[in-house]
């Protein structure tokens, strides 16, 4: 992705139907982050500053979520896929430094928050249902106030 550096759509649904065609017994975990209020950001601080954001979860994610493989999924979505166990802490971590980090853009300070869908891989599971599985559960985060991580 040429904006945040990470890799891209296309790369991350490469990588996961490799993953389902890998043993089963990999402990494979992919989570779905979105940024919560993303649209309020570019409404109230403009499209820059919307960037800048994107940017800054990107260097989070790298610094806090290294072991995995991260991309930009489309708008504020990013999906990170682990490769071993202990997703679950790394996600807490970053969402406890998203929530305390303060970007400042122009004269502003501009507060975020995240929620996180996470599916461990079920067997030889379907790439497609995989994701949707993580997505309903990010989704379930949003309805249940946001700023929080759901798993199964």
């Amino acid at each position: 992705d040429r904006l945040t550096g990470l890799y891209n759509r296309h790369y991350m649904m490469a990588r996961l139907e490799e993953a389902a065609s890998s043993d089963a017994s990999d402990p494979l975990t992919l989570a779905i982050l979105d940024i919560d209020d993303f649209k309020k950001i570019n409404d109230t601080y403009g499209h820059n500053a919307g960037d800048l954001v994107l940017k800054k979860i990107a260097a989070l994610m790298k610094d806090v979520c290294g072991d995995a493989e991260l991309s930009r999924w489309g708008g504020e979505e990013f999906l990170l896929l682990f490769k071993s166990s202990g997703a679950g802490e790394s996600l807490e971590k970053l969402r406890q430094t998203v929530q305390h980090t303060v970007i400042s853009y122009e004269d502003e300070k501009i507060s975020l928050t995240i929620t996180v869908g996470v599916a461990r891989r079920e067997g030889d599971e379907d790439p497609d249902k995989w994701i949707m599985r993580a997505d309903e559960r990010l989704y379930s985060g949003k309805k249940s106030g946001k700023n929080k991580i759901v798993s199964g």
